[in-house]
C-alpha cells in the first residue's frame, strides 16, 4: 500500500477517502453491463447521535427500496451505506446516466420526504461532492 500511495497521491484530484461502510441497501449496477456514467453523487450524512443514525438510517433503507423498485433507466447505481468506523454517519452513493437523471432522482417524492423528516432531528451536517468524467479515471498517469 505504501508504494501504491507514493504513486497515487501526486495524481488523484480527490484523495483518499478510507472510511469502512457497511451496505444497508440499494443496487450496484441496474444495467448490468458496468455502463460509464454521465454524474456519480456522493453524499455523506451526519447524524445529531446514534439514536437519530438509527431512525434515519430505517428511512434510508426504505428509500433505498423505493429507488430499486423504480426501475428508473437514468439510475444505474443507488447505495446506502453505514459507517462502520462511528455510530453517526451514512453514505448515499448514486451514478447516473447525466445530470437530468440525478436531478430527476433527487426532486422524487420519496427522496424528498426523507430529506423533509431527517433534516430536522436526526441530520447534523450534509456532505455532498457530485463527479463527471475527466477522461483519466480514478488514476492518471
Amino acid at each position: 500500500m505504501g508504494e501504491f500511495q507514493k504513486g497515487a497521491l501526486p495524481v488523484m484530484s480527490t484523495g483518499f477517502d478510507l472510511a469502512h461502510y457497511s451496505k444497508i441497501g440499494g443496487f450496484l449496477d441496474a444495467t448490468g453491463n458496468s455502463r460509464e456514467c454521465g454524474v456519480m453523487q456522493d453524499i455523506r450524512i451526519i447524524c445529531k447521535s446514534a439514536e437519530a443514525r438509527k431512525v434515519a438510517k430505517a428511512r434510508l433503507g426504505a428509500l433505498a427500496e423505493a429507488v430499486a423498485a423504480a426501475k428508473d433507466p437514468g439510475t444505474l447505481t443507488y447505495m446506502v451505506f453505514e459507517s462502520l468506523d462511528n455510530d453517526r454517519d451514512l453514505r448515499i452513493f448514486g451514478r447516473f446516466v447525466d445530470r437530468e437523471a440525478m436531478e430527476k432522482l433527487n426532486a422524487r417524492e420519496e427522496v424528498v420526504k426523507f430529506w423533509n423528516d431527517s433534516k430536522v432531528d436526526e441530520i447534523a451536517r450534509i456532505d455532498q461532492r457530485a463527479y463527471v468524467p475527466n477522461g483519466k479515471g480514478w488514476l492518471h498517469r
